[in-house]
């Protein structure tokens, strides 16, 4: 049903690879309107702020990365979250839920995925 361009996978992979050093939070936000897009050209790195510009009625895909310390070890975990509003149109639920398992294969998240209705959460 959807596929994702080429750019968009060679980006995802260099966002993933690129945070797994990193010491403070990233992330990066996806729109679909035809195909899936970035919405944004660079990484958030204060989740304050990527919460601000959120849409309070369109679903979101949002790749984070966020380093934590485990037993004295950095761990940087990779998930993807689905943000969908409660005010959001039904047909955009559909495209957001048929589009998520592709994007989590592609994105490399695992099955760490967390579903999100408000943006201050």
């Amino acid at each position: 049903m959807y596929t994702l361009p080429q750019d968009l996978k060679t980006q995802l992979r260099k966002f993933r690879l690129s945070t797994s050093r990193e010491s403070e939070p990233r992330a990066l936000l996806l729109q679909i309107s035809k195909s899936l897009t970035f919405e944004s050209e660079g990484t958030y790195t204060d989740l304050s702020e990527l919460a601000e510009d959120l849409p309070s009625n369109a679903p979101r895909f949002i790749c984070v990365s966020y380093p934590m310390m485990k037993q004295g070890r950095q761990s940087v975990p990779y998930v993807l979250v689905s943000y969908m509003p409660v005010t959001c149109t039904g047909e955009q639920r559909m495209v957001y839920a048929g589009a998520r398992e592709l994007v989590r294969a592609e994105a490399g998240t695992g099955g760490k995925v967390i579903d999100v209705e408000d943006a201050d959460e």
